[in-house]
């Protein structure tokens, strides 16, 4: 049996024999355990909690699946063989959140199913999964950190029930369909749903080829544009949203700002 631990006092097993890992966070009292078995990696969260355990969790606000950060050289070339053969994630029970990173580099990943409890998707998660190309979010998620970092994604679809966000033609926007807060980002071309008033924080943070940006938008986040493929951004109002876009690439390289196509 192996033991490692990162800065939380995470203890996670794992055996050769049966591969299922323990996770068991010392510090919030949130439980869940994670097993790989041909491709799928399972995380369960679904056990019953001590009356002591129940008081922790609630106080930290559920359960959160944590990062597994800091290995030993063994234990680490076992997780490492998880997220190189991982094709499928299911996550049951009362998980709240993914922390930052927990599933960035899962090569193989093609499908994750969300428990509806889930509430908070952490930064660069999805990060370099380039067969992973749908998620559904439940009605409670309303952090969508994970969302922004670069991903391959080509449809993110949001249960009708969430009040925080919803899904327009596969883009994730606010629920009155006025912010656009992530474009998938696999998508080579992106057409901002018309309508849309404000660009968010990164909503367009990925390797996008070309963007076409509706005259309703009037607002766009400086913290855009910062794909390496770039190559055209078509407006619907140059006069007004050309300063817009060019206020994004100040702080970036002017050279790659010249070189696209702007019109």
């Amino acid at each position: 049996m192996l033991m490692i631990q990162n800065e939380k006092q995470l203890a996670i097993y794992y055996t050769e024999s049966n591969p299922t890992l323990t996770m068991n966070d010392s510090v919030s009292g949130r439980f869940y355990t994670m097993s790989f078995f041909d491709g799928v990696l399972t995380i369960d969260a679904t056990q019953t909690l001590s009356a002591n355990d129940r008081e922790n969790a609630n106080a930290y606000g559920g359960r959160t699946i944590g990062t597994v950060d800091k290995l030993t050289n063994e234990s680490y070339d076992d997780w490492q063989f998880i997220k190189a053969n991982t094709e499928i994630v299911v996550m049951r029970g009362n998980i709240t959140d993914i922390a930052a990173g927990v599933f960035s580099h899962f090569e193989k990943l093609h499908t994750i199913v969300l428990p509806n409890s889930l509430e908070e998707i952490g930064e660069d998660n999805f990060l370099w999964c380039p067969n992973l190309r749908y998620i559904h979010l439940s009605k409670y998620v309303k952090s969508v950190d994970g969302l922004t970092s670069k991903n391959n994604l080509l449809y993110i679809d949001v249960a009708e029930e969430n009040t925080e966000f919803c899904s327009v033609n596969g883009y994730l926007m606010s629920k009155d369909q006025r912010e656009l807060v992530a474009a998938p980002g696999g998508l080579e071309i992106v057409e901002i749903p018309d309508g849309c008033e404000r660009i968010g924080e990164e909503a367009l943070f990925n390797t996008h080829r070309k963007v076409i940006i509706p005259a309703s938008v009037n607002e766009i986040d400086i913290c855009n544009f910062y794909s390496g493929v770039l190559e055209e951004i078509v407006l619907g109002d140059y006069e007004r949203q050309y300063p817009l876009v060019e206020s994004c690439f100040k702080l970036q390289n002017t050279e790659a700002f010249q070189s696209i196509n702007i019109h």
